[in-house]
């Protein structure tokens, strides 16, 4: 073999080994990427359970509250004078089931943004799973110069990243 063809074929292997380590450091990064917006999926999961002890807590004190009420009004039915001196507190119970009410809706109202929330930051991990894998498929094939595979599948596979990005930006500007 000539020298000018071992020094092409050298710079041949440098640059595949130089193109794979790149691909694997992306495909690492990728990974760890979605890796913590799994973790941030989790962590949202774990308010919206914390959300769900809330609402049962209020609604507990919204049913020891609507007791209470009943209470007095079956005292308010036995004696006018009892209702003349009861007539604040029923007032005062009454806004606050309201204001119990309008709170128990309020927070589930943040329960079903945090799901709808939680179910797009399963999406956004779930494509940089896909984009990362994909790296990883095309670091393999380029490791066994299956150029074929590559020429076939590879831009496909790395174009899964860009669709990860585009949902993770599409994450961001709905959600901030």
């Amino acid at each position: 073999m000539d020298p000018l063809r071992r020094k092409l074929v050298w710079v041949a292997l440098v640059l595949t080994l130089a193109g794979a380590g790149v691909l694997a450091f992306v495909g690492k990064q990728n990974h760890d990427r979605a890796e913590g917006w799994r973790q941030r999926a989790i962590a949202a999961e774990e308010v919206v359970s914390g959300q769900r002890i809330v609402i049962g807590q209020r609604s507990q004190a919204l049913n020891l509250r609507t007791t209470q009420v009943n209470r007095l009004a079956a005292k308010l039915r036995r004696t006018r004078s009892a209702l003349d001196r009861s007539e604040g507190d029923v007032s005062s119970l009454s806004r606050r089931q309201r204001e119990l009410a309008n709170e128990k809706a309020r927070v589930e109202d943040e329960r079903r943004q945090l799901q709808t929330q939680q179910a797009a930051l399963v999406s956004v991990a779930s494509g940089f799973i896909d984009c990362s894998d994909g790296l990883f498929d095309v670091l393999d094939a380029v490791l066994d110069e299956d150029w074929d595979w590559v020429s076939i599948y590879g831009r496909d596979r790395i174009s899964s990243c860009s669709d990860a990005n585009a949902s993770l930006d599409s994450y961001r500007s709905r959600f901030g």
